[in-house]
């Protein structure tokens, strides 16, 4: 257990589970994460979050996959558990953490490091995770790794874990702002593979303008009783966070100085 300069009792309960804890005062899952990966004795490192819980078979299932020698990074399966709240139903219906969707992006196809596994070595050989970074640096991480041995994703799709999505719309709008910030990141990282533009800039404005005035048509909808409700809800949280992820992508791309 990595204690990343935790506030609260979590480094203790650890040591009393007889786990052991090692510190890193850098803030930020990169750090955290580098330094468990440093530190393991095994040749496997699997990786998920604090708000996770694993199946039984997902140790077995992941490592399975490494019983090819070939393979370097491996995908798990993801599950949301079943949605109480408006913000959970709308990370749901998007698919945020599907992980078959990162997988089959055209660009920067990515593990969500909630459900990762890669071997160490490979980890260690380019230089673990970015801790420059506050997002996304499972988008950096993977697309280095597959670029530095030409490797290839492997999914696993019995290898399920269990993920609690953002409860509120407070939460989801800092999630979308820092996920804008990451993938602004990867757009200066690697301009060879995806650019930006002025003109691409001017399209995600009109795209925003155009969802307004959508969900402005479903509230008419609902009004006149030819819409069921959960529409203008889903469209909302659709404004909501594109609204807050360009937000975080354009003060990143366009504030941060670059060469």
């Amino acid at each position: 257990v990595v204690d990343n300069a935790s506030s609260d009792t979590t480094g203790q309960i650890a040591r009393d589970a007889r786990a052991i804890v090692l510190h890193e005062s850098t803030r930020g899952p990169a750090a955290a994460r580098n330094t468990g990966i440093r530190a393991a004795r095994g040749d496997i490192v699997l990786c998920c979050d604090a708000d996770t819980v694993p199946s039984r078979r997902w140790v077995s299932e992941m490592v399975s996959a490494f019983d090819d020698p070939q393979t370097l990074l491996v995908a798990g399966n993801t599950q949301c558990y079943p949605p109480t709240t408006a913000a959970e139903r709308f990370v749901v219906r998007t698919g945020l953490f599907d992980m078959q969707r990162a997988l089959s992006r055209p660009v920067l196809p990515f593990v969500i490091t909630l459900n990762l596994g890669v071997r160490r070595a490979a980890a260690l050989a380019i230089g673990g995770f970015s801790e420059d970074i506050e997002s996304a640096e499972d988008v950096d991480f993977s697309h280095r790794l597959l670029v530095r041995f030409g490797a290839q994703i492997v999914y696993r799709e019995r290898a399920v874990l269990y993920h609690r999505c953002r409860t509120n719309a407070h939460s989801l709008a800092k999630q979308a702002y820092l996920y804008g910030q990451g993938m602004a990141n990867c757009y200066m990282r690697f301009p060879a593979v995806v650019q930006w533009n002025l003109v691409r800039s001017a399209l995600v404005l009109v795209r925003l303008v155009a969802r307004r005035a959508q969900a402005l048509g479903c509230a008419l909808r609902v009004l006149a009783g030819t819409l069921p409700p959960e529409e203008l809800e889903y469209h909302r949280y659709r404004n909501l966070w594109d609204s807050r992820f360009f937000a975080g992508f354009f003060q990143r791309y366009y504030g941060t100085r670059r060469p």
